[in-house]
């Protein structure tokens, strides 16, 4: 196949190359952003379907029950450990003899009274939050209790009291108090239910499940627990004052998997998630799946570290179904702050308090997916918007190849650099099974005289290499005879 011409006289002049690749063309349509020489290395690369999603925990799925290994299945007791009160002496294990539901539950043995296992969680100041979990004894019935720890603030929900400590110590992390409720437990599991709201101020709990009957030693078997409340689920995320409700939900049915988030916020306000090392100038795809009241407005924005707006796009809720929420917008040159930050936010521009439901949020570098077609268009565009290439015509859409095929959307990357030119995505997408060729125009269209045809995969015009009206480089002075003078592979 003719790779390339090698223009080997004094004076160059017209050669006409017949094959479906002439670099001498396509070269000159580099790969360059719109902004070069001055973009900052890496924003001169071009992007499609990045799948490198840079937001963490993007639809609940890391960690949903804000709790792991709520049902011991790990085989071991993690996150927990026995010991509910200081001093006080306990075992704790995960088994398989009689779990309630899968293959693991815990087990408790109280070898003294307020025996126990407790586990750390993070909480929001003044949220309202419920622990639940099944318990059951080996033999007869005996009193165990659950405990919420905090400050003398922390209030107890129903059928739960408030108890301070009785000596000179503390419950667990210099909490003085603790939201209790206790419960007889007898051979059949059973739930137990605390509820509770944090006290002003209170960033954490250690919940404890301890023997209270005054006469060790005492097991408990316990399986299933539940968390549930303000922030579970939502490592990664942020939100601003105005949000009253934020949480892991399957309140629907998400678009994948099997969680989504539940966000009720005043007007304005809204949740965020930061991530680090953009590069100035590059662009960058943001998007996220939303569902909730009928007519109700937020938008998906993009913003720097100082929460100035880099780009947004608008949202009618509907309540029937997800709408895919989708923007692709260029970096500035410069972005404040050491990190080079950037945060997605949702916000709500509702005139009234609005909930939402979100579920797949991304934040990608480069443009969403797209069709071969597309991408080629792309590319060229840009290299005549930098006044080269100009003779150069397309005979496809972003969707229809030059037969009327209707190509699918690829990921895709082509980078600058060296031998970052047209010819090489054109090469690349041939080992993809497509096929292409530059073709001089029967009748020029103005300055545009040459056609880009491009095929899908299989639908190629058969061999290329014996098509009459090959591409010309025209390079000045006068024709002469149109033969390869050389082929470099």
């Amino acid at each position: 196949l003719a790779e390339r011409v090698e223009l080997t006289d004094i004076r160059p002049s017209i050669r006409t190359v017949t094959g479906p690749q002439a670099n001498g063309i396509v070269e000159r349509c580099a790969i360059y952003p719109y902004n070069w020489p001055n973009d900052t290395p890496g924003a001169q690369d071009w992007h499609w379907g990045n799948r490198n999603n840079r937001l963490t925990n993007p639809s609940g799925e890391d960690n949903p029950l804000g709790l792991a290994n709520p049902g011991f299945e790990d085989g071991v007791i993690t996150p927990w450990h026995a010991g509910a009160v200081a001093g006080v002496s306990a075992n704790m294990t995960a088994v398989t003899t009689s779990p309630r539901t899968g293959t693991y539950h815990g087990l408790i043995e109280a070898l003294l009274n307020e025996g126990g296992g407790s586990v750390p969680l993070v909480i929001y100041p003044g949220k309202a939050y419920t622990f639940a979990f099944y318990g059951r004894t080996d033999t007869g019935s005996d009193t165990w209790q659950v405990g919420a720890s905090g400050p003398p603030a922390i209030a107890p929900g129903s059928g739960a009291t408030l108890v301070q400590h009785s000596g000179a110590g503390s419950f667990a992390q210099g909490h003085t108090h603790e939201a209790q409720r206790n419960k007889v437990f007898t051979t059949t599991y059973e739930q137990l239910v605390l509820e509770f709201t944090a006290a002003p101020e209170q960033g954490s709990t250690q919940v404890s499940i301890r023997y209270f009957g005054g006469a060790p030693t005492k097991f408990l078997r316990f399986d299933d627990c539940t968390w549930d409340g303000f922030g579970v689920g939502i490592d990664g995320w942020s939100f601003t004052p105005g949000v009253t409700e934020f949480k892991v939900s399957q309140d629907h049915t998400p678009t994948d998997g099997s969680y989504i988030f539940k966000v009720t916020a005043a007007p304005g306000d809204g949740v965020y998630q930061g991530t680090v090392d953009f590069v100035p100038g590059e662009t960058v795809t943001f998007e996220m799946d939303l569902r909730g009241p009928a007519a109700h407005s937020w938008t998906l924005e993009l913003r720097n570290i100082r929460g100035e707006v880099l780009s947004q796009k608008a949202v009618t809720l509907s309540t029937s179904a997800f709408v895919t929420v989708q923007q692709t917008a260029t970096l500035p040159d410069t972005l404040p702050g050491a990190d080079q930050e950037v945060q997605l936010w949702l916000v709500n521009r509702a005139a009234t308090a609005s909930t939402v439901y979100f579920d797949n949020a991304r934040l990608y570098t480069g443009q969403p997916a797209a069709t071969p077609t597309k991408i080629l268009r792309q590319l060229v565009e840009a290299a005549q918007a930098r006044g080269t290439f100009a003779f150069l015509d397309l005979d496809f859409t972003d969707t229809a190849d030059s037969g009327g095929n209707t190509p699918t959307a690829i990921s895709f990357s082509a980078f600058f650099g060296e031998n970052a030119h047209l010819g090489t995505v054109l090469s690349d997408l041939h080992k993809l099974g497509a096929s292409w060729r530059i073709r001089k125009k029967a009748t020029p269209i103005g300055a545009l005289t040459h056609d880009l045809q491009y095929w899908i995969a299989g639908q190629g015009p058969g061999d290329l290499t014996t098509s009459p009206h090959g591409p010309s480089v025209t390079t000045g002075g006068k024709t002469v005879d149109p033969r390869v003078v050389k082929r470099v592979p």
